[in-house]
């Protein structure tokens, strides 16, 4: 008895293909609120200021450094002070409150160039997100988008089949008869997994235009600054990266997992030893049927769920990195 072990996905293999995904992101999501960001500088690392004491007050309230709030009888300033604004806080009768971290300062002694610049930061606030708003795809425009971007995204499925193509030979040099894949074959699996992959892409992108826009409209609404704006877009930015990752990995992990069964069958291998990855992530449903051998058409049950049980191959349920050891009988 022989087997052909199913290779362990590797880094390099999904990689291009999460670089591909953001890519999209960037220009269907970000790429049109970097534009109006950069017209507002508010795309830039955040500088020191200069070095006058107003002037410099100004600048950093301006540059979202420094945040102004008018109370009743004072105003308070949080955020990144330098040297020179202290000085002039002090110099208006300034109190500093380390708990806070910020400056509360007498209303009647603040500087009438430090108001109006208040007022003048507001109604800039509201343009710049009334133009990112107006900036944002609508979501009949998502899909085209996607698609006008997405060219890479085949070209790395085609380059990782290759490369699981290259694993599929050397796992299964020791059997009598290998037939090779017709390009058809190839090219059936890659377009099915293109496919996907780009209804997913879709589908994430869609929602956060649509998650994007109602934050905006609300943060419009309730005259937050921008910098809480900035703020958000950040975290939001770091979780399409994710989801970017958790995608192309996901389905790259599904595609190996086709290509080999596929593979194996025509190579007329229909049992399989099920083999877990053998660490405490694994779940409990699969911890049974570890080193357990199933047939092509006798699948297991890899998830149960309010929908009922599904079964299948070793790698197929959400987020599993099991993986299938053929068996050939001779």
């Amino acid at each position: 008895m022989k087997e052909v072990k199913q290779p362990v996905l590797k880094d390099f293999v999904f990689e291009p293909l999460e670089q591909a995904i953001n890519d999209i992101f960037f220009k269907v999501l970000w790429e049109p609120l970097l534009v109006v960001l950069k017209k507002y500088n508010l795309d830039d690392k955040l500088e020191n200021a200069v070095t006058t004491g107003v002037a410099t007050i100004i600048e950093a309230m301006k540059k979202n450094t420094i945040v102004m709030e008018r109370n009743k009888i004072s105003v308070t300033f949080t955020g990144k002070f330098n040297s020179t604004m202290s000085k002039e806080f002090k110099k208006m009768g300034g109190t500093y409150n380390p708990k806070s971290k910020s400056w509360n300062v007498p209303y009647k002694k603040l500087p009438q160039e430090i108001n109006a610049a208040q007022g003048q930061i507001k109604v800039q606030d509201e343009q710049m997100q009334r133009e990112m708003i107006q900036a944002m795809p609508g979501l009949d425009q998502v899909a085209e988008l996607v698609k006008q971007n997405d060219e890479w995204i085949e070209e790395n499925m085609h380059l990782a089949i290759e490369d699981m193509e290259s694993d599929w030979k050397t796992a299964s040099r020791d059997l009598s008869v290998s037939p090779d894949f017709t390009p058809e074959q190839r090219e059936n699996i890659a377009r099915e997994y293109t496919f996907n992959m780009q209804k997913y892409v879709v589908d994430f992108s869609e929602k956060q235009v649509v998650d994007l826009r109602v934050f905006m409209e609300a943060n419009l609404a309730t005259g937050a600054r921008s910098s809480t704006l900035v703020k958000d877009l950040q975290n939001r930015f770091s979780i399409s990266e994710n989801k970017a990752k958790f995608i192309a990995k996901q389905e790259t992990r599904l595609l190996s997992t086709q290509y080999y069964h596929e593979r194996a069958s025509v190579a007329g291998l229909r049992k399989f030893r099920w083999s877990t990855s053998h660490d405490e992530r694994v779940r409990d449903l699969h911890k049974h049927l570890d080193k357990k051998i199933f047939t092509t058409d006798n699948l297991p049950i890899i998830h149960t769920g309010k929908k009922g049980d599904e079964r299948g191959l070793p790698g197929q349920a959400f987020g599993c990195r099991c993986r299938a050891i053929y068996i050939f009988e001779d």
